[in-house]
């Protein structure tokens, strides 16, 4: 599968810094991000990532990293600033506006993609050489298979 990213917030923590359609408004915020989000990085990548993607200067203040990008989304429905999300991860909390993506659509493509199988003991032979051939493919690739 694939992914994007986007900044989110509550409602309430975009009106209270009018971030709507604002992102020059995210020098005067907490960024939260996932410390670990892309395998071997620490600190605020994402963040990086997404905002050079559109050319937005960020606070040069690193923000409040968590070790689960759930931790730092619970933190932006709790008003703690805004969090880099993974579209879908964050989905069904926007459609239920405890979020809000107040950039619109602003959202970077990820570079990464996933694969999913079953547990090994489960795993038929041809599920294990399809999964570690799009291993190898991944390594050819400028994206990195989990």
């Amino acid at each position: 599968m694939d992914e994007a990213i986007l900044p989110v917030c509550s409602p309430g923590y975009a009106q209270r810094f009018n971030l709507y359609g604002n992102p020059s408004a995210l020098a005067r915020c907490t960024l939260l991000h996932d410390r670990q989000a892309w395998g071997s990085h620490t600190g605020p990548e994402e963040w990086h990532s997404w905002a050079a993607s559109f050319d937005i200067a960020l606070p040069s203040s690193a923000g409040i990293g968590f070790d689960r990008s759930d931790l730092a989304v619970t933190a932006a429905v709790n008003h703690a600033g805004v969090a880099i999300g993974r579209r879908r991860l964050v989905q069904k909390q926007l459609d239920r506006g405890e979020l809000v993506a107040p950039f619109g659509t602003m959202m970077r493509q990820c570079d990464q993609h996933y694969s999913i199988a079953t547990s090994p003991h489960r795993q038929w032979p041809k599920i294990e050489r399809f999964v570690e051939w799009l291993r190898v493919l991944g390594e050819s690739l400028p994206c990195n298979m989990a």
